[in-house]
């Protein structure tokens, strides 16, 4: 997931980055401009580009420095600008583009690091009451191992299938997927932050356990599955 297929200044970006996810970094003031969309950004400031959105050709958006990513696990719907907080992302861009072609394992850990800073830094969304419940209550079982989406879906007075079908209208993804996306961006972030308890950083064991894995192995190969290298490897290409 969230790999990057290129790294380096938009105006050299392959042709199908059209289809794809585009995180612009700014190096100067400008503007993305199209018929029903306009964003003015900063110097600093993180651009997302969904899939189809063509980037305009201003000279500022030209010589910004770009990563296009395939497979990406995104929220955005639509253009967004977000701040890059302790310029973190613009970092991981800068490491993404020294990799390419160079190493696709550190490649694609740096891939992820940047999907997980773009969504931790975009601000709240609207959703209607219904999904807004379901949300609220999936995301502060994120580290309960016994929690069940299903349970949530079936306590409320509507339809499994109705509430399954809304909530995946308002957010792009089923209650179950938005749990695992939640619990692997948590464990990415714990991971990356180098975050330790008392003695030592966390295991791979206790990484699981704060992110609802009752057993180690399967959070490993559920990790793997999303960001394409182990717990240990990933530590070892964000920190």
């Amino acid at each position: 997931m969230n790999f990057v297929v290129y790294a380096g200044k938009a105006e050299n970006m392959p042709e199908r980055a059209d289809k794809l996810y585009k995180i612009f970094v700014a190096d100067e003031d400008g503007e993305y401009n199209l018929p029903d969309v306009s964003l003015a950004f900063k110097k600093g400031e993180i651009l997302i580009l969904p899939p189809f959105y063509r980037h305009t050709a201003s000279t500022a958006l030209k010589n910004s420095t770009v990563a296009v990513l395939e497979k990406a696990i995104l929220p955005f719907k639509a253009p967004t600008k977000v701040q890059d907080i302790n310029n973190i992302t613009a970092q991981a861009i800068t490491e993404a583009e020294y990799f390419f072609d160079k190493n696709g394992e550190v490649l694609n850990a740096l891939g992820n690091l940047i999907a997980v800073c773009v969504s931790s830094f975009c601000k709240k969304r609207e959703y209607s009451p219904l999904v807004e419940t379901i949300r609220s209550e999936i995301e502060s079982n994120i580290s309960n191992s016994a929690y069940s989406v299903d349970d949530t879906l079936k306590r409320l007075p509507l339809s499994y299938e109705y509430l399954r079908k809304l909530f995946k209208k308002e957010t792009g993804t089923t209650p179950l997927c938005y749990l695992s996306d939640c619990r692997m961006r948590l464990a990415a972030q714990i991971i990356s932050s180098g975050i330790s308890n008392q003695y030592s950083e966390y295991t791979v064991s206790q990484v699981a356990e704060a992110c609802g894995f009752s057993d180690p192995m399967y959070f490993s190969r559920v990790f793997k599955k999303n960001f394409g290298v182990s717990p240990t490897e990933y530590g070892n290409t964000t920190r």
